[in-house]
Order: structure tokens, then sequence, then C-alpha cells
């Protein structure tokens, strides 16, 4: 058994795949060296990422697949399933050594697999763009706890890049610890030493909330109550619409 292990990045995987390629030794394992255990038989090679190998396969990628299509990959890799560094590997090896595009062939599995995973990403990055609420901060910030099951932050700065660019923002992935900022005139990755929001609710401590911001909460709770009728209420259907594991952090709920 052969295993690779890498750092984790995307730019990491490719650098997987052109290496073994040049090593002539197809892995049976790709692992994050921080998840990697170890195994008792078989051999384990790190890879250590270079940004020029996989701009190598990126390139490869890119010749053979059309302009929405040769991003399968790496939204694939935002989904961070559990074995998804062999599937991306799969996927990419049948289109390098593939003589024809096989984006459209759905006969393959390994071509269905991916775009049912890339369904999935994009539509919770969809999901991100509807349920995020934002909360007003005494520094004129609006923040917005989120905890997608995929990491989809930079799916959606376009989207409030390009609704919100006269506000200061950031959207904060409570789960894994990074937020996408903007100041009205860039957008940056941070991480935030001192996190004022809990991690239960989202709701930001009451000694940085702008002045009326709790009001405003109260305010909306009692609309959207108002105008719920209770005669036509459907759970089912509310939470095909909305599931349960997005109320966490909705201002409404």
């Amino acid at each position: 058994m052969t295993i690779y292990t890498y750092d984790g990045t995307y730019h990491g995987l490719l650098t997987v795949i052109l290496e073994s390629y040049e090593r002539k030794l197809l892995p049976d394992r790709i692992e994050k060296t921080g998840a990697f255990q170890g195994a008792l038989f078989g051999t384990c090679i790190h890879i250590v990422t270079q940004e020029e190998k996989a701009l190598r396969v990126w390139k490869a990628i890119d010749k053979k697949l059309s302009v929405n299509a040769k991003h399968i990959p790496y939204r694939a890799f935002l989904s961070e399933m559990e074995g998804i560094e062999m599937k991306i590997f799969n996927y990419v090896k049948l289109v390098i050594d593939s003589k024809e595009s096989i984006e459209t062939d759905l006969r393959d599995d390994r071509v269905i697999e991916m775009v049912k995973i890339v369904q999935k990403v994009s539509k919770e990055a969809m999901r991100m763009m509807q349920f995020v609420r934002f909360q007003k901060t005494k520094d004129n910030i609006y923040f917005a706890p989120v905890e997608p099951d995929h990491d989809v932050l930079e799916l959606v700065i376009d989207h409030f890049r390009d609704r919100f660019s006269d506000q200061s923002w950031l959207i904060y992935d409570m789960k894994r610890d990074f937020g996408i900022y903007y100041d009205t005139a860039e957008v940056q990755l941070v991480k935030i030493n001192e996190n004022k929001a809990s991690r239960k609710t989202g709701k930001i401590d009451p000694d940085v909330l702008e002045e009326g911001e709790e009001i405003y909460q109260k305010l909306w709770k009692s609309y959207y109550k108002s105008t719920t009728t209770l005669q036509r209420k459907n759970l089912k259907r509310h939470l095909q619409y909305l599931p349960r594991r997005y109320w966490k952090y909705l201002t409404e709920k």
C-alpha cells in the first residue's frame, strides 16, 4: 500500500498528483499530515507543496475541461468529505489520461460522484447567501457567524461584496475559526484572536454591539412571529427549505 501525505492545501494535493506520476507510483490513500495516524503496512511518502508543480497540474486540467468544469476538482476539495483526496485524484487522472473531454461522460461513476459532490457544495454556498444574518458592532462593522458543512466562504465573497459594497462586514466561520473581512475596498481572510461571539448562539457580546442593535433584533423577531400564520404552518416544508442546522445563527429563530 502506498500512502501519500500532504499539508492539507489544494496546491499540496495537486503536487501529490504530479509527484505520483513522476514517481510512477500511484497512491492507495492520500491523507492530510495532521490527520494521518500512520500505517503498519505499506509505504508512506510525505510530499512538500511546490507551487510550480501544482500549477502544471492545474494547466493540464484547464486544457481538458470547459470553463465551468475545470473548477470541479477544487469545489470538491472544499467539501472536506472523508476520502475526498482519492476521489479528486481518480477524477483528475481520468481527465489527464483521456484523449477526449470526460466532463459529460455520465456513464463513468467517477464523473457522476464528483458532479454530485460539487452540487452539494454549490447548494451549501447558495444557502450561505440566503441565511446569513448580520449584527452591527460599535465600530460600524456588520458581523455574521456561520457554520457551514462545507468550506464555502470564499464562494460567497463576490455575492456579499457586490450586495454590500458600501459597508464593512465580516462573515466568520465558527467551525473552521476564520472569516472573510471586507473594508469597502478589499476582502481579506482573518482570524479573530478574541472572539466576542457566542459559539452556541452566534450573538455578539452586548458591550461590542452598536446601541440599538438588540432592539432591532427583537423587532425582527416580533415581525417574523406576527407574519407567521399558525394555521398554515407546515414544519416539514419549512425544514425542506430551511434545515434546522441553520437555525442556530438566524435572528428570527
